[in-house]
């Protein structure tokens, strides 16, 4: 809800920008908790514990990349799209989402 009053306020497609301009710390701290999980295994529970929350805290700053990007990036979508041909712009648009994973 938070995010789609601001895309409201502030425009949909600044706010959507926000969530891309998210993505490359997203990015570069899976990299990190990856490689450094990698190259320093935890010998205790204390570096086991460590670990997880690093990752943890990655994920959740994947789910604030995707709940501020694409919320509004959709909207922007369906804004695009004449009324009578959403519904075949939307089957279309997960159609790549399914292929893609």
């Amino acid at each position: 809800l938070p995010v789609g009053a601001c895309a409201d306020r502030l425009g949909k497609g600044r706010v959507a920008r926000w969530g891309g301009a998210l993505i490359p710390f997203g990015v570069a701290l899976t990299a990190y908790a990856a490689s450094y999980g990698t190259s320093h295994p935890p010998t205790d529970s204390g570096g086991r514990l460590s670990l997880l929350l690093l990752f943890v805290a990655v994920q959740c700053l994947w789910g604030v990349v995707s709940a501020v990007g694409n919320g509004p990036a959709q909207a922007l979508y369906a804004d695009s799209v004449a009324t009578g041909e959403r519904s075949h712009a939307y089957t279309a648009l997960f159609v790549i989402y399914l292929l893609a994973s």
